[in-house]
């Protein structure tokens, strides 16, 4: 009796460690997904800004979105612009992204 108690316990531990490993998995993916969605309305949202409105796009998207990535996506951005054709993305990399909208509001 006591081995199948022992047993009985042990497995309800694992069962209920299994459950909250799931729990945090898919905690996880959804922030994950939550994240994308943001990324993807940051550059959908800048293809409505012009340069010299790209100031607005960073502050409200500057705290939801990694810097890096707004990065990213004004780099891609830059080119529909010929007023921002002398960008030299490895000219300006060491520059903050603040620095980068700041000049590009004022090409």
């Amino acid at each position: 009796v006591p081995f199948r108690e022992g047993e009985r316990r042990r497995q309800k531990t694992t069962l209920t460690e299994q459950k909250y490993s799931r729990q945090r998995e898919r905690e996880a993916e959804r922030r994950e997904l939550e994240y994308q969605t943001c990324f993807a309305q940051a550059q959908i949202d800048l293809a409505f800004h012009t340069p010299a409105t790209v100031g607005s796009w960073l502050s409200r998207w500057s705290g939801v979105v990694e810097e890096h990535d707004l990065e990213t996506i004004f780099w891609g951005w830059c080119g529909r612009f010929p007023s921002l054709s002398s960008f030299d993305r490895f000219f300006w990399q060491e520059e903050p992204l603040w620095r980068l909208i700041f000049e590009a509001g004022e090409a």
